[in-house]
């Protein structure tokens, strides 16, 4: 049983650059207390460093011939599924933990984990440095165009937003004859682990806002269960008091 070929790796200067370059953005969102900057800039360094080396690994398991159940050759997809699954739902429980308030942010927090997987998944033959920097620009470049556009607009379209660019991302990719690669002969393990992942990030952007909301009011019940003072709310300029009514 031969190994599987890893994506090349070889000075990757580049992507030395960038991660510095996020470090410096992190560390400026500290000087300058944008704790609603921080998540961004956080999520941005994880898919660079976390999940792309994952997604690029299931690629390359996917691009593999004649890999079915039946044949044995299903393990090393399989295993790389999982592990993508495993990344994903860190970032979903970090987007929640991070985006409680408002809560519709955390679809658009985990909008470039999301889009990076077509990307990837529909890249060239070769997934080099230059081919993955090339996916993560463009997938950047989208989030951040789309995430601009959802800040602007109401917070109960920020979901929605975001699932859309995700949907047409997809669709975009797929027409242009960039979607997903998979080997030939390849058996139904290998569409099913494509569509386990696809379907799963889709589902987490969704339920992203829910969760959000679900865990910010679980924090408050372990505030006031541990006795944790809270600020007294104020009533509003003109609002009757109930010594008044």
């Amino acid at each position: 049983m031969h190994l599987l070929p890893a994506p090349p790796v070889a000075a990757p200067l580049r992507m030395i650059v960038i991660v510095a370059l996020l470090l410096l953005g992190i560390g400026a969102t500290f000087i300058l207390d944008r704790t609603s900057a921080r998540p961004y800039w956080q999520l941005v360094l994880a898919v660079l460093l976390i999940e792309m080396p994952v997604v690029a690994l299931q690629s390359s398991a996917l691009r593999e011939p004649f890999v079915a159940l039946g044949r044995g050759s299903a393990g090393p997809l399989i295993w790389f599924t999982l592990a993508c699954l495993l990344v994903l739902v860190g970032l979903w429980i970090f987007a929640l933990l991070q985006q409680r308030d408002p809560a519709e942010n955390a679809a658009l927090l985990l909008l470039l984990p999301a889009l990076i997987i077509p990307a990837i998944l529909g890249a060239g033959s070769e997934l080099d440095e230059t081919a993955s920097l090339a996916m993560f620009g463009e997938s950047a470049l989208l989030a951040g165009v789309a995430t601009f556009f959802a800040l602007v607009c109401p917070a109960g379209w920020r979901p929605l937003i975001a699932t859309a660019t995700f949907v047409i991302q997809f669709v975009g990719l797929w027409l242009f004859g960039r979607g997903p690669v998979i080997g030939p002969e390849a058996g139904f393990v290998s569409y099913g682990s494509l569509g386990v992942v696809l379907a799963a990030m889709l589902i987490m952007v969704i339920s992203a806002p829910i969760g959000a909301v679900f865990t910010r009011r679980f924090f408050q019940t372990v505030e006031e269960k541990s006795g944790t003072p809270t600020p007294a709310s104020v009533p509003l300029r003109g609002a009757r008091r109930r010594s008044d009514v």
